[in-house]
């Protein structure tokens, strides 16, 4: 009873008006439709107005135990994302029976969906009340021999010495006002790093003579952290390490073949 109770005055504190104005399309998603045939299916993805608040949400879950809050706020979220979803949901489902929507998913955690459209619907979705942004979500490929045609969004073209995926964070424009990270430690907590990857060799932490090897293996409860494969997924480490503190001596996540 107590956490239905919180759920009722969780609802009264977050109910917020509808901004009138509509969806706004972006940018590289207009650029897209611009260059794509009438029935060519877009992946899109679709951001409701409508958020939960975090700190309404911390207020209403303090002095609650984990499985209580958990249950309020998840039942909450996904409240909210049948509410406000549901205009937009039944109209894109009609166009899914029509043959121009297919792959509609709802994500109720975030209060988004997505799918793939054709440039006519995306259109119609500028005018729905209650969204945020309306995206071009291109498939995106990690591994080298996934890429047989790779995506790269319009204003982010290929080249030789950024990925796109960096200047689509704008780091590029953070190095150039002179945040490069140099003197910054970071520590990763994954499944190890191969240190002696050319990308990361003269980045690691000199951890002297108690940590030869930069680091401290939980999983081997020794001072080799290599990514060895020994622990769940092992080669993520060296992934997200690299994401980090590569130089992109060999293409590893700076330049075009991250």
């Amino acid at each position: 009873m107590r956490v239905i109770g919180r759920l009722t005055l969780l609802w009264a504190a977050l109910i917020v008006a509808v901004s009138v104005n509509a969806g706004t399309l972006h940018p590289d998603l207009r650029a897209k439709m611009n260059s794509s045939s009438d029935g060519e299916f877009i992946r899109i993805l679709i951001t409701l107005e409508e958020q939960a608040d975090f700190n309404t949400l911390m207020a209403a879950t303090t002095g609650l135990s984990k499985q209580e809050a958990r249950t309020l706020v998840v039942g909450h979220l996904k409240e909210l994302a049948n509410s406000t979803q549901r205009e937009i949901r039944e109209y894109l489902e009609a166009q899914k029976n029509l043959g121009r929507v297919k792959e509609l998913r709802s994500v109720w955690i975030a209060n988004i969906m997505y799918g793939l459209a054709t440039p006519e619907v995306i259109r119609t979705l500028d005018e729905f009340p209650g969204i945020a942004n309306v995206s071009w979500d291109p498939q995106r490929y990690l591994l080298f021999h996934e890429r047989p045609n790779e995506v790269h969004p319009p204003n982010n073209p290929p080249t030789d010495e950024i990925a796109w995926g960096i200047a689509d964070i704008n780091a590029d424009d953070v190095w150039g006002m002179g945040y490069t990270g140099a003197g910054i430690i970071v520590g990763m907590i994954d499944t190890g790093v191969n240190y002696n990857h050319v990308d990361l060799a003269d980045h690691m932490w000199n951890g002297g003579p108690q940590y030869p090897n930069h680091g401290w293996d939980f999983h081997n409860n020794d001072n080799d952290p290599m990514d060895d494969g020994s622990a769940f997924m092992g080669g993520h480490g060296t992934h997200t390490a690299g994401s980090v503190a590569s130089d992109g001596t060999g293409r590893f996540a700076v330049r075009r073949c991250s």
